[in-house]
């Protein structure tokens, strides 16, 4: 069985290198990602069984795509979404290996194994 380091690994030598090629197309291609991500976030935010927070997360999930959107249109645009990405990107991995390495009081209630 594969684990779930070694599945987030091999996620991220496949879906990064299409995310990058996405924000740097930009037009229809950045668009049409967007709009991927909104379909894949609203299944998860379905899973969620406190209504209060779906209601939350759908509103911020919408403020943030519309203001990828804008902030790509800016002439120095590509340059902040990419610093924007990578430091996502770095507390994402930071959270996660401190997490695994530290742990705490499991937080099931939101998503399945966060400390």
């Amino acid at each position: 069985m594969i684990s779930n380091f070694l599945k987030r690994i091999l996620s991220i030598f496949v879906l990064a290198p299409i995310f990058i090629f996405c924000i740097f197309k930009g037009g229809l291609v950045f668009n049409l990602f967007l709009l991927f991500l909104l379909i894949i976030c609203t299944f998860e935010i379905i899973k969620i069984k406190i209504l209060l927070l779906k209601f939350f997360l759908v509103i911020f999930f919408i403020i943030f795509l519309y203001s990828f959107y804008n902030i790509r249109n800016l002439p120095n645009g590509l340059e902040i979404v990419f610093l924007l990405t990578f430091i996502t990107w770095l507390s994402d991995i930071g959270g996660y290996v401190f997490g695994k390495l530290i742990g705490g009081k499991k937080i099931n209630f939101i998503s399945p194994n966060k400390t």
